[in-house]
Formats: C-alpha cells, structure tokens, sequence
C-alpha cells in the first residue's frame, strides 16, 4: 500500500550500538568542553562578588532618580518628564552579626542635603532589612538625587546591599528599573 506510514520501528543491533556510541562520544566531548571553559575563565569581579570582604563600616552611595526624562522635546525644548516613586532597601547580608545604620542622607542633583532618614542609629539583626520610600510627587531630588548610607559594626561583618527600586505603575503603562549602590571611600573609617 502506498501513502501509508509505517510505524515506528525501534533501533536494533549494529544500527542503535552505532548511535549510542555516537551520543555518548558526543556528550563526553561536551563534558570536556565545559571543564575546560570553567578552568579558562579567570577570576574575576564575578569571582570576587561571591566572596566580598568584609568590613566594620562602609558608606554607600545610591543613585535616586525622582523622575527620568523621556519622548521629545516640547516647543521651550524641554524633554517630557516621568515622576517616580522610589523604595530604597537596605539588607544587613551578614547571617550572624547586627550592623548599625549611622545615617541614609539623601541629596538632590546639584549635591544639597534634602534630608537624613535616620536621625538616629538603627539597628539591623542578622540578615534584616530596613526600607525608605520617596513619593513620586516629591521631585526634589530630581533625576540626579542619591542617597549615602552610611553603617558601622562590631567587628568584622559581610558588607550591606543597598538597592533602590523606581516605579510608576498607572493603568497601562509602567516603569520599573533598581540602582545598586556602590561603597565610596569614606575618611572616616
């Protein structure tokens, strides 16, 4: 009969030896690949973020934008503007030791202290978190603002993870992106 399928006939002797010597070579040359790609790669940044050393203290700089600048430029050639609003998380990221939030001073563009949010020391428990939130009808800061969040420890302890999340969620469009922050050289420590 012709146009007729035939069915499915498994593999059998000499033919399926052949494949599965074939698929099995196939992968061990994978496996050896990989190794060797794994041993190439040097030690870096990535590397070293698995292992950050620790600290008794550190000031952290985070980027804060109020509003980012977006579409065209209107007649007095000013781009359109989008307010956002922004929740800055700080995680103490050591599983056993407290830390010591000092101060989470936040500036605008142009360097001014606008405020600090806290006024005084807090502390972190292993492994917690503390948050500040910035309405998006506060432009203060402008698309330029940064928050320095400064900490200190008893002893030696994992750094801190300061991020800050920016959003605007309003019906069908949204924005939502995070700035990490970055230790700066700090005088004092």
């Amino acid at each position: 009969m012709t146009g007729l399928r035939q069915p499915f006939q498994p593999l059998r002797g000499m033919a399926f030896q052949r494949l599965r010597g074939a698929a099995l070579q196939g992968l061990r040359g994978m496996a050896t690949a990989t190794l060797l790609l794994a041993a190439a790669i040097p030690f870096s940044g990535q590397a070293a973020a698995a292992d950050p050393a620790r600290s008794r203290g550190q000031t952290v700089y985070v980027p804060v934008y109020s509003s980012v600048q977006h579409g065209n430029q209107d007649r007095s050639g000013n781009p359109g503007e989008w307010l956002l609003s922004v929740m800055v998380s700080v995680r103490n990221t050591d599983p056993r030791q407290p830390v010591r939030i000092t101060a989470a001073r936040y500036y605008d563009g142009a360097g001014v202290l606008l405020r600090d949010f806290v006024t005084d020391p807090k502390t972190l428990p292993a492994l917690a978190s503390m948050s500040t939130f910035i309405e998006n009808r506060d432009t203060s800061g402008g698309s330029g603002g940064s928050l320095l969040v400064t900490w200190e420890a008893d002893g030696p302890v994992s750094p801190l993870l300061v991020e800050a999340l920016h959003t605007d969620l309003f019906g069908t469009r949204s924005i939502s992106f995070v700035s990490r922050g970055e230790v700066i050289p700090d005088a004092g420590r």
